[in-house]
Order: structure tokens, then sequence, then C-alpha cells
């Protein structure tokens, strides 16, 4: 038995029946927790809110169909406007006794063995890749690194789903590290018929992460498809858009004409950048309507990008001159178009005085 509970700021509303609520074991999800139901210690903490009298909800788990060994779980919430957020980020371990599922892999005789698949092809078709807690978000491809690994970047405590299915194989999951395959990281599960992929890492879980995905019919190895995970620290910010301004710096003193540059990328991008163009505005903090600044040079190298993100963003450097503006102090706005998004996504500031 599991029990949490969830709540939202007024006027919003988590509706009664649990409906926008799910419960995701090792990232996969277990369906809706039984919701609306009377804690008085939660009442008394947070009083007045649409749902005060029924905070609570509970999901009964059958463990008999989890591996034994540590697993994660971790819940969903969406109000009636939309806002979602997960909640209660758990490990626990599963003991089932005698005769209950053991393996976490499709095939233990290939773990510890990672040269038994060298000479495996790589599998056809892309990898599939969907992140964040909503189950419903698109798909997207991935793109590969220079070793040809498909590359996935998140967060800890955050869901990755992968496919990885090839028609009319059977499908088995392994960590490489070094030249040794071990079992899939802990908080993650393989479904060897669809090749679903999902992965809810845990607190702690930070850095690189290669995945082997092997294919086979019978016994014969027919295929091999290979997914580096990147993890950053929660809240990090290394995911999605990115927009730095490296000069000016806040509160700088600026005389005309002056320079105004940094680095944008959208981190999810599966080739280039994921950034077409950047556009800036000077909002006035005097009032008034905001100043369109220019269209900045975008594509500069950036090495110092690189090294921390990967090749695929070396060319994200923009740069502008900026000039025009009458003197008084302004909010520097920078705003990147995203190819992944498919939209300018919210901006960068800086706040300068200029002369």
């Amino acid at each position: 038995m599991n029990f949490g509970w969830a709540l939202t700021p007024l006027p919003k509303i988590i509706p009664n029946d649990g409906s926008t609520m799910t419960v995701f074991v090792d990232g996969a999800s277990f369906g809706s927790p039984t919701y609306n139901n009377f804690r008085s210690d939660i009442a008394t903490l947070f009083p007045g809110l649409n749902n005060t009298n029924g905070a609570v909800g509970f999901k009964v788990i059958d463990t008999t169909a989890l591996a034994n060994g540590m697993h994660t779980i971790a819940w969903t919430v969406t109000d009636n406007l939309g806002s979602t957020e997960g909640i209660g980020s758990r490990y626990f371990r599963v003991s089932n006794g005698a005769g209950a599922l053991t393996a976490t892999v499709e095939d233990a005789a290939l773990t510890g063995n990672a040269e038994s698949l060298a000479g495996a092809p790589p599998a056809p078709g892309p990898v599939l890749a969907r992140l964040g807690w909503d189950p419903a978000a698109p798909w997207r491809t991935l793109g590969a690194t220079r070793s040809g690994r498909a590359l996935v970047r998140s967060e800890e405590v955050s869901r990755i789903e992968l496919r990885v299915h090839v028609p009319g194989t059977r499908v088995a999951g392994y960590l490489q590290v070094g030249d040794t395959l071990a079992p899939l990281p802990v908080g993650s599960q393989l479904d060897p018929e669809t090749g679903a992929f999902t992965w809810h890492p845990g607190v702690g879980f930070v850095g690189s992460y290669d995945l082997v995905f092997v294919h086979r019919d019978g016994a014969a190895v027919l295929a091999r498809q290979d997914v580096r995970v990147v993890l950053q620290a929660k809240g990090s910010g290394f995911v999605g858009p990115q927009v730095v301004i490296d000069t000016p710096t806040s509160q700088a003193d600026v005389a005309q004409p002056f320079v105004l540059a940094g680095w944008a990328a959208d981190l999810n991008a599966s080739e280039g950048t994921g950034v077409a163009t950047l556009h800036a505005w000077a909002y006035p903090l005097s009032g008034g309507a905001p100043v369109f600044v220019g269209a900045a040079a975008y594509g500069g190298a950036r090495p110092d990008v690189a090294a921390v993100h990967g090749d695929q963003f070396r060319d994200s450097g923009y740069g502008l001159f900026v000039q025009g503006l009458a003197p008084g102090n302004y909010d520097l706005a920078v705003f990147a178009w995203s190819t992944e998004a498919a939209e300018f996504v919210p901006a960068k500031t800086v706040r300068v005085t200029v002369r």
C-alpha cells in the first residue's frame, strides 16, 4: 500500500477522482491512486484549499510483477489549470521470496561480456525518446554522438522513456561499464517484446550512463543499439533551451555602441544547436514600449560550451552591436527561436545603464 498527498493553490483544484494523478514505478505508469481521502494533520496545516479535506491518495502495488531488488517510485499530479508536478520520489526494495521474478536483464548469459557484442551491427532505425512526466508528450528522434551512440540529456529525479523495438526480435538491455555488461540501472525496466524502456533515475544518479540494447532471434544476436544518457543534477538547468548573456554584465554602465553577446542552444536538439535565430529587445525601466534592438549574428565557435555540452553545441555563440537607444536604464532581453519547440523560448535578461 503506497500513500501520498497532494494540494494545489486556490483557485485551482485537483479532480477528486484522481484521474489526473499517476503513480510511476521505475518510470512506468502503474495507474492512478484512489484520491480524496481526509487526513487531519494535512487539513490543519493547509486550511481553505479546494482539496484540503481530501488531499490523501493511495495505490495498491503488486510487487510480484517487479524484480527483487531496488526500485524507484514517484507520483505526478496535474490540476485543472494544467500545472503538473512530480512528487514523492523514493527508492524502495522488493523482496518477494522464492520463485519470484529476480532477473533484471533478458539474457543473463551476456552479462559481464561486452566483447561478445563487438561484431553486432547497429540496429536499423532511430531511437525514440520521451522525457519528463507527461506520458502523452511527443516522441523525438535522438541524435548520435561521434561514437555512434544515441544521446539523451536529462536530470536526476526525472523520467526517461525510450523505444528501441526492432520487428521480429526480442531485446535485452544492459549498462556498459568499461568492457563489462551489467544489469540496467536501478529504477529502470525494459519490455523485451515491445522494446519499451523507462527509467526514473533517483537522487544521486548524475553523470553519463552507457546503455546497450541487444536484439536477438533465439540465441543469435542480430543487432545492437547504444544510448548514452547524460544526467545532470536536478534543477541544474542543463537540459532544454539555454540562453546565456556573457556581456554586458548585470548593472553595467555601457556607452553606445556596445556588444551584446553570449551563447544559446537547445540541449534537447537531436542535431545542430537547436537554435535558429535570436532577437534582442530593450525594455525601458522608465516605462514605454520595448525597443527592438535587432537579430543577433549566430553560429560563433564556443569551445567552452562544447567542453561541457558536447561538440554538437560548439557553434552556439551569438553577438550584436547595440546602438541608437536613448540614454537610460534598460532590461536587455534575448529571445532564442528553438527548432525543437518551434517557438521563441523565454528570454534571458540583463539590466544595464545605457549612455
